[in-house]
Order: structure tokens, then C-alpha cells, then sequence
């Protein structure tokens, strides 16, 4: 599918951002709660400072960049704290 519109972003990027953007519309439309955080809404999600945030992803917690925005999965996060947790 062609660009609507000229977009600053790459063809890798926007069919990124499309994709996510499609799953965080199906997730309103079925009622879900919001599956992609901003990082400093996950590190208020996981309950850890933005500082032990940043250490996590350093250590491999998976992150999607989009557009220059990156953002974090609950899913990811909760297997994380599972995997590695105290």
C-alpha cells in the first residue's frame, strides 16, 4: 500500500509505525486496556524508577522504536520482572 501522505519517516519505519498503530486500534475497538507504553509510563508500570527503567532495557528488555518514539509492551515488561524479579 502506497503513503497517503510524504512522511520524514523510512518505509521500514512507517510500516512499523502502521503495524503497531493497527494493533493499538484493534485493542480500543475489542476494549483492551493499552499494551504499548511510553518509558516513562512503564517504569511507573513496573513500579521502578526511570533510572532502573533504562538499566533493564540496557540488559536486553525488548523495545520498539517508532518514529524516534520508543515504547515498551506490558507483556515484555511482566515477563521480565517474572524472569528476573526479585
Amino acid at each position: 500500500m502506497d503513503k497517503p501522505f510524504q512522511s520524514p519517516l523510512s518505509d521500514d519505519q512507517f510500516d512499523s509505525f502502521k503495524q503497531l498503530f493497527c494493533q493499538m486500534i484493534e485493542g480500543v475497538q475489542s476494549g483492551q486496556e493499552k499494551q504499548w507504553l511510553r518509558k516513562a509510563e512503564a517504569a511507573e508500570y513496573a513500579d521502578v524508577s526511570i533510572g532502573t527503567f533504562r538499566k533493564w532495557v540496557r540488559n536486553g528488555l525488548p523495545e520498539k522504536a517508532v518514529g524516534g518514539v520508543k515504547l515498551y509492551k506490558k507483556s515484555d515488561i511482566d515477563d521480565w520482572i517474572e524472569e528476573f524479579g526479585d
